[in-house]
């Protein structure tokens, strides 16, 4: 899934395709996918190799960096994080 999120004004109620929001926690929400909404046919796709990690989030200006103890680096964002798929 593609798309692009830029300013998103939280002082009234928000609009993201088609959908009500009401704040940018919201709206980010809709626009990043969690592990258990991202197509489970496709992560049972990927559980068959070993050690699978998948990164989510993305980049997001004047975020504080976050370490990520699954990847053992420092991400640039605080709503970055990664999960294990199989393996450990």
């Amino acid at each position: 899934i593609e798309h692009t999120v830029t300013e998103i004004d939280v002082s009234d109620i928000l609009k993201f395709d088609g959908l009500a929001v009401s704040s940018y926690e919201e709206a980010r929400r809709i626009v990043e996918p969690t592990l258990e909404e991202v197509k489970a046919d496709k992560i049972k796709e990927l559980s068959i190799y070993p050690n699978i990690i998948i990164k989510f989030g993305r980049f997001v200006p004047n975020s504080e960096a976050r370490m990520d103890e699954v990847l053992g680096v420092k991400l640039a964002s605080s709503n970055q994080y990664a999960e294990y798929i199989s393996g450990r």
